[in-house]
């Protein structure tokens, strides 16, 4: 126990191997989890550390749709849809306009609830979990960036006000936002307008990209990330997220094929159903 900003939250996110500690080592059941890969550090969230993400309402490092049907009205959108997203992979779902892509993405946070079906974390139901605190440990990089009057470093830190300038660089250095932001005249500092109106799309969206990333998400979701970027960099963006020291799971939802061939996983979007495809870039290789 101990008062807040005492360390407590510290001490739990590195028994989970959220954080890594500068000196000494954290051992769960003999196994030094500094040593271990990112699979083996998920069984032992899963199997033997699990009991202090549910006590503390921490996100779990999987999140599932298990045979979920979703519509509205008398409408269906979604039929027995299954979908996992691991952490460290990247999994892509492709589909037409209307599809159902962003019933998904409202699903995986919690804002709608299936008609039938479940939704998981980490093997635990949403309905027996904190949804407020599974939010706070998901990234969501929207289609339309949402950017506040304000400057860079604010709209960056605006999912944590405490954040130190040290920080703010280091999400927008991930990214990929720094070099624009230091050729700026008053680097972080800027001013940008209501709605970020002094910035151009892409720009927008790296920021809020550094938003999401300021609060070392376990899972980002980057909705139709190609509607601000060309396609090159938008590639190359995910690519760069991809190798992360902190990689999260990350779900891109796209109507582009070639972007979605950047990911481990593919799958596509049609009447309601979700079907796995093979990963073009692995067949080709």
């Amino acid at each position: 126990m101990g008062p807040s900003g005492s360390g407590k939250t510290t001490l739990f996110n590195m028994i989970g191997a959220l954080d890594t500690p500068t000196k000494g080592k954290v051992v769960v059941n003999g196994h030094d989890m500094g040593s271990l890969s990112q699979q083996q550090v998920a069984y032992l969230r899963c199997h033997n550390v699990g009991y202090i993400f549910q006590a503390f309402n921490l996100i779990p490092v999987m999140t599932a749709l298990e045979n979920v049907s979703f519509g509205y009205n008398s409408k269906r959108v979604l039929e027995g849809v299954d979908l996992t997203i691991a952490a460290g992979e990247t999994v892509a779902v492709t589909g037409a306009n209307g599809s159902g892509k962003t019933s998904i993405l409202y699903l995986l946070l919690g804002l709608y609830a299936p008609q039938t079906g479940r939704l998981l974390a980490d093997g635990t139901p949403y309905s027996s979990i904190s949804i407020s605190s599974l939010r706070r440990h998901i990234g969501v990089v929207t289609q339309d960036p949402v950017l506040f009057a304000g400057t860079i470093a604010e709209n960056i830190a605006y999912t944590d006000m405490d954040a130190d300038a040290e920080a703010i660089e280091a999400a927008a250095r991930s990214a990929l936002a720094h070099d624009f932001i230091a050729d700026l005249p008053n680097g972080y500092d800027t001013k940008v307008g209501e709605s970020g109106v002094f910035l151009s799309g892409g720009q927008r969206q790296r920021i809020t990209l550094a938003r999401a990333l300021l609060k070392r998400p376990r899972l980002l979701i980057l909705d139709e990330p190609s509607n601000h970027l060309d396609p090159e960099t938008t590639a190359y963006l995910i690519n760069h997220l991809a190798a992360l020291p902190e990689r999260p799971g990350i779900l891109v939802i796209t109507h582009d094929p070639h972007l979605a061939e950047q990911a481990d996983r593919i799958y596509h979007l049609q009447d309601g159903r979700l079907i796995s495809t093979a990963n073009v870039l692995a067949t080709t290789s």
